[in-house]
């Protein structure tokens, strides 16, 4: 069981050069270890947080190169934070990987659309790897055009 209070990350490792950063927000401590593990070995650097407003926090301290976003979050809908982070960088990639279908969830037909992509648990890593090798390349090309935005007035 994962402690109630919410994880604030006020500093994180300073990513290898070169590297794609890729942030997850995910309160399952199973899926954590086996991406933080897996996507190293693949060539990302992977920071991992378990909460939401942690995720929505740890934009404002790093640029990522995408986001893997759980849906079911312990401090927040994880809906919420993919509209957040779109406020603060709409050309951010956020992959949703989550156990909930969407038509699971009220309203989802049209809030999901701002997803990158949208991936189901259990996961395949070969799908996983695929998604996060596209999104890194879309990240790339937009983040180097001038339309790219960081709203530094994110709460």
């Amino acid at each position: 069981m994962l402690n109630s209070k919410p994880h604030i990350c006020m500093t994180m490792p300073t990513p290898p050069l070169f590297k794609p950063s890729i942030l997850m927000v995910d309160d399952d401590p199973d899926i954590g270890i086996a991406l933080g593990d897996w996507l190293p070995q693949e060539g990302y650097f992977v920071h991992i947080v378990q909460y939401g407003q942690a995720g929505i926090d740890a934009l404002q301290w790093h640029t990522f190169q995408a986001v893997i976003l759980d849906l079911g979050l312990p401090d927040m809908d994880g809906i919420e934070v993919l509209k957040r982070m779109k406020e603060w960088d709409s050309q951010l990639p956020i992959i949703i990987l989550t156990a909930l279908s969407f038509f699971e969830r009220p309203g989802m037909t049209s809030d999901y659309r701002e997803a990158f992509a949208y991936l189901h648990k259990p996961y395949i890593r070969q799908e996983i790897k695929s998604t996060i090798v596209r999104a890194v390349q879309q990240s790339r090309q937009s983040h180097d055009a001038p339309q790219a935005s960081h709203n530094p007035s994110l709460p």
